[in-house]
């Protein structure tokens, strides 16, 4: 399980398939996360407390729910199984783990400022968009 970093939420995995989060202060269910083919194995809270990481394995290395809205925003593929440690950068940016056997696996998010160079076409389409009233 993991604590969130200002100790509101705790989460635990289970490795049937779904992650729950609890209120600590409560200690009532605060929600149930599922989407898991296989088990989930570790679990991670990132620094500012809005989004939970949690290793599986392979093609479910690692799954980002936003804590809130418990809404899971991506899926990150891995290779191997039981990605047992998990954890965020103090930054936030970049996420490391690694399984049972097998190489660490780290992520990077990129900047806004990144994804917009990265698809100029996009901002292109969104200024235009701004200009016409679309």
């Amino acid at each position: 399980g993991a604590f969130s970093p200002d100790h509101s939420q705790f989460a635990v995995a289970a490795r049937s398939g779904y992650v729950k989060l609890w209120d600590a202060d409560s200690f009532t269910e605060a929600g149930q996360l599922k989407r898991f083919l296989i088990g989930a194995h570790s679990l991670t809270f990132s620094p500012d407390g809005t989004r939970l990481a949690a290793g599986s394995g392979d093609l479910e290395a690692v799954k980002l729910w936003d804590v809130r809205s418990q809404r899971e925003l991506l899926n990150l593929e891995g290779q191997g199984s039981l990605f047992y440690r998990i954890r965020f950068s103090a930054s936030g940016d970049l996420l490391a783990t690694s399984p049972e056997k097998g190489p660490v696996h780290i992520w990077r998010a990129p900047s806004w400022e990144e994804i917009e160079a990265a698809e100029p076409e996009a901002g292109r389409l969104a200024e235009n968009r701004s200009e016409d009233g679309s």
